[in-house]
């Protein structure tokens, strides 16, 4: 639930449970949410803080496929936490997924050799960066791309599966 500028949970009762302080906020999978944190974004219009940003640049990217477009975070970064609202994986990655088998795939950076990984609900490395994108898995199989002349625009083409 979002309220003001931040957003926080609430239980099925509608009591609210985490309060709102976070940009962005997911859903929880395997006990953990992705929460996205940023001082500045970018949009069409101009320069932003958090305090007068649109409120559409407080989604995750892929969540809103209008608008979100037109604004990026600057120094956004994806972290994890609990049930309780207390940070379990502080905020780190440039790109990250929600967890799924007790994985989350994550990329640290956002350079051209930047790779994705995926860490366990400790924060560990799991399974070192070496893929040029990386699904959740599912069923004990996630969906990678090894390639490197696969391009962004082509990426659906040039997957494989790690296991």
């Amino acid at each position: 639930m979002m309220i003001g500028r931040k957003w926080g949970y609430i239980n099925t009762s509608g009591r609210m449970v985490i309060n709102p302080s976070f940009q962005s906020a997911g859903e929880f999978h395997d006990g953990l949410a992705r929460i996205l944190v940023w001082s500045k974004v970018y949009c069409l219009s101009g320069e932003f803080t958090s305090d007068n940003a649109p409120l559409y640049s407080f989604q995750f990217p892929e969540d809103n496929k209008g608008d979100y477009r037109l604004c990026f975070p600057k120094d956004g970064r994806f972290g994890y936490m609990d049930k309780t609202g207390k940070i379990a994986i502080e905020p780190q990655f440039y790109e990250a997924q929600d967890f799924s088998e007790g994985l989350a795939a994550v990329r640290l950076d956002q350079t051209r050799d930047a790779r994705f990984g995926y860490i366990d609900r400790t924060g560990r490395v799991a399974i070192v960066p070496r893929f040029h994108a990386a699904r959740p898995f599912s069923e004990a199989l996630a969906a990678v791309e090894t390639s490197a002349a696969c391009s962004r625009s082509v990426r659906r083409h040039c997957v494989g599966l790690h296991r």
